[in-house]
């Protein structure tokens, strides 16, 4: 693994690394002269149109294909089936819980 770049972009700023992992801003923002937080704006545009043109060019799922896809009951999908592993997403989550009840106990 080339770990380079990532120390490239820490000692001289990750808009100056072109060929890296970050990508070089500096063309965008002083030779089109587009202001730097206009740059989020412009991405999200361009996500929503990718977004929306891949929408329409795909066909509409059937009804049978949108009945696996989304859940009857949030709360029947929790107990529905017994957790028999501590792999279960479940299992970790209501660890997580825990853990985040007792972090705010004695943090607080």
């Amino acid at each position: 693994m080339n770990i380079q770049p990532a120390i490239d972009a820490i000692r001289v700023g990750p808009e100056r690394i072109v060929d890296g992992m970050v990508a070089d801003y500096g063309v965008i923002t002083d030779g089109w002269g587009i202001p730097f937080m206009m740059m989020g704006l412009i991405l999200l545009s361009m996500c929503v149109a990718v977004y929306v043109v891949t929408s329409l060019l795909t066909p509409a799922p059937t009804a049978e294909e949108l009945e696996k896809m989304g859940w009857k009951s949030p709360l029947k999908t929790l107990v529905e089936k017994k957790i028999t592993k501590i792999t279960d997403p479940r299992a970790i989550a209501i660890g997580l819980f825990i853990l985040m009840v007792v972090l705010y106990y004695i943090l607080r």
